[in-house]
């Protein structure tokens, strides 16, 4: 918006663009009837004018650096890579989680049904007990896995937030801990954590 840029203007060029009105008169107006559909002639005569002025102004008071102006002032790029063991508590939280419902049956989905059915887990049962939370979160208002209840995807449904929930895990344990705080601000966003947790 062209008043935005007034306003930077204003505040680094001590009014050197103009008081408000005088700019919308000058700048604003021209500008915006000149790329109307039905604009005459003079009209974006005037709006390239005005554009043109608009630059003069905003070069002079106003220094634009691309990374290529300095590249060469700048210092190398170094990258560097620090293992970060997990602590003993984060450890305990990470294999807990992995055990979970909701991993295991991402893991066991293309082996035998538990069920003696034949079929893969994936087809049939899905889960060798409840479900756990990332899957009521998936799911809601449903009890169980069911093909009926129309997710043909189970349990893959459920492979990136268990990732991102791994992630969030192996990052800091705190990033999984429900903050009785966040009850009154997200309350859908606490109980998947409470459950999560």
């Amino acid at each position: 918006d062209v008043m935005e840029l007034w306003s930077l203007l204003d505040l680094v060029s001590q009014s050197a663009a103009g008081d408000e009105s005088n700019f919308k008169a000058g700048y604003k107006r021209p500008i915006e009837d000149g790329q109307k559909a039905k604009s005459r002639q003079f009209q974006i005569a005037r709006a390239k004018d005005a554009q043109q002025k608009l630059i003069d102004l905003h070069s002079k008071w106003m220094l634009g650096r691309s990374k290529s102006i300095i590249r060469d002032q700048l210092p190398a790029k170094t990258e560097s890579i620090a293992a970060c063991p997990m602590g003993k508590l984060q450890q305990r939280v990470y294999v807990r989680f992995l055990e979970s419902a909701d991993p295991a049956a991402l893991r066991k989905g293309k082996h035998a049904c538990a069920c003696g059915s034949g079929v893969e887990r994936w087809e049939c049962c899905v889960f060798d007990g409840e479900p756990g939370p990332i899957w009521r979160a998936q799911h809601p208002g449903q009890d169980h896995p069911s093909r009926e209840d129309g997710c043909s995807k189970c349990p893959y449904c459920m492979s990136m937030p268990v990732i991102t929930a791994a992630l969030k895990i192996a990052n800091h344990v705190d990033l999984v801990r429900a903050v009785p705080s966040e009850e009154q601000t997200s309350p859908g966003e606490y109980a998947k954590t409470l459950a999560l947790a």
